[in-house]
């Protein structure tokens, strides 16, 4: 029989050997655990670093479409005003002129045509600004493709452009932002910048509410779709009683 003191000197190496392993598996799976925190940390780092980028990308872009787009607003802004003083002919001046020169009053009568003359050249030269404003507004339109959402009067839903129509039926903003989606995914690939018209007849004040909501999700929807090739933005121009906007060539599919 073998004594409890014999025992214990046999059992004591096999202790020590086991706590050796133990500690060493310890030291080894916290070494492992201490890499695998650092590759995350560097993962996380490096995302964390590219959505920065995208943002500070995204953020620029926005900046440069949001200046020409209110360029392309000042611009017609100054066409209107250019057009309403090229239009307006001094039909009135020249009665005045006539009138005078019956009345024997040619002093009168020459200075008022001189006026006239310098009227006109300014008027030729507001002819030559509109057609450079023109001009200017054609290469913006390089650069920017423009959508309607027109809401009919019977409560449908217009989508188009300059060569495509899509009419919808709709019971909520939700479905109405889908189909939307859906629907601007066979017009043609569009400029960097898509500038929605929404527009609206005379329709009912909670479809037009629906249309606001719908509108503002479809913007989401597509820039998330981009993820950064194209700016969405949109513009509630209201109503309209003579109808869309745009006039395309196209039909209402």
């Amino acid at each position: 029989m073998i004594s409890r003191r014999r025992l214990s000197l046999q059992l004591t190496p096999l202790l020590d050997l086991l706590l050796i392993v133990m500690f060493s598996q310890y030291i080894e799976n916290r070494s492992r655990t201490a890499q695998a925190a650092q590759e995350l940390q560097a993962e996380r780092d490096a995302v964390q670093a590219e959505l920065a980028s995208h943002k500070q990308r995204l953020d620029g872009l926005k900046a440069t479409y949001d200046a020409r787009y209110q360029s392309l607003l000042q611009q017609h802004r100054d066409a209107g005003s250019l057009l309403a003083r090229a239009l307006d002919l001094p039909a009135a001046a020249l009665n005045e002129v006539l009138r005078m020169r019956g009345e024997d009053r040619p002093e009168d009568a020459q200075r008022l045509e001189q006026a006239v003359a310098r009227l006109r050249t300014e008027l030729d030269r507001s002819g030559e600004d509109v057609f450079r404003f023109f001009i200017k507004v054609d290469e913006m339109q390089k650069h920017i493709t423009m959508w309607e959402i027109h809401l009919q009067e019977n409560g449908k839903c217009l989508l188009q452009d300059d060569s495509r129509q899509t009419l919808l039926d709709f019971t909520s903003d939700t479905e109405l932002a889908q189909k939307l989606f859906e629907s601007s995914k066979s017009f043609a690939d569009p400029h960097s910048l898509v500038l929605m018209l929404v527009t609206w007849g005379d329709a009912q004040l909670g479809d037009q509410q629906q249309t606001r909501k719908a509108v503002a999700e479809l913007k989401q929807k597509l820039e998330r779709d981009a993820a950064g090739r194209h700016l969405y933005d949109y513009v509630i121009l209201g109503f309209r009683p003579a109808g869309p906007v745009i006039t395309p060539a196209a039909a209402p599919r």
